[in-house]
């Protein structure tokens, strides 16, 4: 699934596809941190506002991170 998505695109193919799939797994971890701050954000706001914090840490991350910024994302 990853590699079709990255040839639709006119990307390389995203070799060891076992990044991907890692990738996927923590995306879906995350999800499901976000659900109890999505349901009720005023019930536990420092924890919502951890999780803001943290992706704001993650943008500064790959901003700072000297990676090439691909076509459709160049600024």
């Amino acid at each position: 699934m990853p590699d079709s998505v990255n040839s639709g695109l006119g990307l390389p193919a995203g070799l060891p596809t076992v990044w991907n799939q890692a990738h996927a797994v923590m995306v879906l971890a995350l999800s499901i941190f976000y659900m109890p701050a999505a349901l009720d954000p005023l019930r536990n706001p420092d924890y919502s506002w951890l999780l803001v914090l943290s992706r704001f840490l993650a943008a500064s991350f790959w901003f700072s991170s000297g990676a090439p910024i691909q076509p459709f994302f160049r600024i």
